[in-house]
């Protein structure tokens, strides 16, 4: 059955169980256009006996990069904590290239960072056209903890401050104590 927040509506979640001890869960989201009935079967096939697969059908919505078209489509936004912060950041940095079709509106990163931050300006001024503008189109929050102890809060603001000398709308937030817990809260 489908799901709803707000006006939006989810389709059918489907499942591939584990057939042996449980070690780890993955909620494989599809590409647009698709199903989770589709990544669903295709997961099934893998015969991973420890992995449960979570397979969700996004909402059909407007795709702005398919020209308005209305079909199923996942993100808004993207976030994450430490090491998803750093694939949110850069799955951003990739649309704003042109490699990935979709555009993250919304993202944010705790206790996270930017694969690539040294370089992301002199890429940004020497790739294809169009790149700033899609730079633009992301708004992005990063927070980060004082007492961080695996990435030191001064790295996230070079980050955050190489985000912003890229074309990329910044906030740069430090928050006191080091737990990513505290953070969320």
């Amino acid at each position: 059955m489908a799901s709803s927040s707000g006006n939006i509506k989810f389709g059918k979640t489907y499942f591939v169980r584990p057939t042996g001890v449980h070690k780890a869960t993955i909620i494989w989201l599809h590409d647009v256009e698709s199903t989770g009935y589709y990544s669903h079967t295709a997961l099934g096939r893998l015969k991973h006996p420890n992995i449960k697969w979570i397979c969700p059908t996004a909402p059909k919505r407007p795709v702005t990069s398919l020209g308005g078209e209305v079909t199923t489509a996942f993100m808004k936004g993207l976030g994450g904590v430490g090491l998803g912060a750093a694939q949110a950041l850069y799955y951003t940095s990739c649309y704003a290239f042109g490699w990935v079709p979709i555009s993250p509106q919304i993202v944010i990163g705790i206790n996270g960072w930017l694969p690539g931050w040294r370089s992301l300006e002199y890429n940004m001024c020497n790739t294809n056209f169009g790149t700033a503008n899609r730079a633009a189109t992301s708004r992005i929050l990063l927070m980060h903890g004082t007492s961080d102890d695996v990435i030191p809060s001064a790295f996230g603001y070079k980050c955050a401050d190489s985000l912003r000398m890229s074309g990329f709308p910044t906030l740069f937030k430090q928050c006191g104590g080091s737990s990513k817990h505290r953070l969320i809260q």
